[in-house]
C-alpha cells in the first residue's frame, strides 16, 4: 500500500494542524550550539591532559603539578557539564512554554464561534402588551406658569410645550421630542362653561372616535374635587380629568401611566399667589434694562452702556413668565418697539 503524502509530516484533527517531530528553527540552532560548546569543552580538557603528560615526561618533578592539574581538569569538566545541562534544561523549558501558548492560541482560533442567538421569550398571544411612547415618568424639572388662566405645572425638561387658542378654548400641549418627530403626551384645556356640560361633551367625543369608557369617578386634584373619565382608545388607557375653578372649566387629558405625576404637580393659582408673583420681580441694571428676581437684584450688575432698545422697557411689564422665571412680558407693542430700534 502506497504511503500517504502527509505521512510523518502533518496531521489534522478537529481543525487543528499538528506537526510530528517538529522543532522550531531557533530551538534547533540553540541545541546545535549547546552540543558544539559541550564537545569543545571536552576536547579542551583532553588537550590539557595531553599537554600535562608531555611536560611530565620531560621533567619528573612535575608529578605533583600533574596531579593538581588533573583534579582541576576533572572539576572544570564537571562544571562544564553542569553548565551545559542547565542551559539545555532552560532551553527545554522555554520550548515547552512557547509550545503551550502557541497550542492554546491555535486551539482558540480554530474553535468555531457560536452564531446562535439567545432564545426569545414568547409571550401569550392572547395578551397584548402596550408600551407607552412617552418616556418621562417624573415631572419635576421645569415649571410652566400661566397667570392668565391661573395654574402652574412642574414638568420634565424632556417635554416641549405649545399653546393655542381656538374658539375661546385655551390649550397647552406637552409633547416628548423623539428625534425629529414629536410624540403626543398630554394637554390641558381651559374654557368657560358648565362642568356637567363639559363632562358630557368629553363622553360624546370618546364615543365618536370609537373609544370605550371604562368608568367615571370622583378625582382629587390640588385638594379640589373633579371627575375622572377613564377610557381606552387604540388600546391605550387614558383619562379626562374635568374640574372647575375660578369660573372656568379645566380639562386634563393624560395617559394612565403618568396620571399621578401630572395630577400631583398641577396647582391652581389663587389671588394671593398672583399677588406674590407680582412682587417677585423687579427692574434692575444700570439702564433699567433687566427684569430679575427681587432676592437676587443686589447681586446683578450690568455695563453702563446705553442702547436705544432700552427705551422700550420703560412701559413694559416686568413679571414672572410662563417658565416661572422673571422677565419682560413679550407683547406686540414691546416686540414692535424693539424691532424698530435695532
Amino acid at each position: 500500500m502506497r504511503p500517504s503524502i502527509n505521512s510523518g509530516r502533518n496531521s489534522k484533527k478537529n481543525g487543528i494542524i499538528l506537526r510530528k517531530g517538529f522543532i522550531p528553527i531557533k530551538i534547533r540552532n540553540s541545541l546545535r550550539l549547546t552540543l558544539t560548546i559541550f564537545l569543545f569543552t571536552i576536547n579542551l580538557n583532553m588537550h590539557k591532559n595531553h599537554k600535562t603528560e608531555a611536560i611530565s615526561s620531560i621533567n619528573p618533578n612535575v608529578d605533583k603539578l600533574k596531579e593538581l592539574q588533573e583534579k582541576q581538569s576533572k572539576f572544570s569538566l564537571w562544571k562544564s557539564i553542569f553548565q551545559i545541562a542547565s542551559f539545555v534544561l532552560i532551553i527545554a523549558l522555554l520550548f515547552l512554554v512557547a509550545n503551550y501558548f502557541a497550542l492554546g492560541d491555535l486551539i482558540k482560533n480554530n474553535i468555531p464561534k457560536s452564531t446562535s442567538k439567545p432564545p426569545l421569550i414568547v409571550l401569550d398571544p392572547r395578551v397584548k402588551i402596550i408600551k407607552p411612547t412617552i418616556t418621562p415618568t417624573t415631572l419635576d424639572t421645569n415649571t410652566y406658569l400661566n397667570k392668565e388662566y391661573k395654574f402652574k405645572l412642574k414638568y420634565s425638561q424632556e417635554y416641549l410645550y405649545t399653546e393655542e387658542l381656538i374658539d375661546d378654548i385655551y390649550k397647552v400641549s406637552f409633547t416628548v421630542k423623539e428625534g425629529n418627530t414629536p410624540t403626543p403626551g398630554f394637554y390641558i384645556e381651559v374654557s368657560s362653561g358648565n362642568l356637567q356640560s363639559k363632562i358630557s361633551e368629553k363622553k360624546n367625543l370618546i364615543n365618536s372616535v370609537n373609544g370605550s369608557i371604562l368608568e367615571t369617578k370622583d378625582f382629587l386634584i390640588d385638594s379640589r374635587h373633579g371627575t375622572d373619565i377613564t377610557y381606552t382608545l387604540n388600546n391605550f388607557k387614558l383619562h379626562y380629568i374635568v374640574i372647575s375653578f375660578s369660573n372656568s372649566v379645566y380639562v386634563l387629558n393624560v395617559p394612565d401611566h403618568i396620571l399621578n405625576n401630572v395630577s400631583s404637580n398641577f396647582k391652581f393659582l389663587l389671588d394671593t399667589d398672583l399677588k406674590n408673583l407680582a412682587e417677585t420681580c423687579v427692574v434692575a441694571g444700570c439702564n433699567k434694562e433687566l427684569c430679575v428676581d427681587k432676592s437676587k437684584a443686589d447681586q446683578i450688575y450690568s455695563a453702563c452702556v446705553y442702547k436705544n432698545q432700552y427705551a422700550c422697557y420703560v412701559n413694559a411689564e416686568c413679571t414672572v413668565q410662563k417658565n416661572s422665571s422673571c422677565g419682560w412680558t413679550e407683547t406686540s407693542d414691546l416686540k414692535t418697539c424693539l424691532d424698530a430700534k435695532k
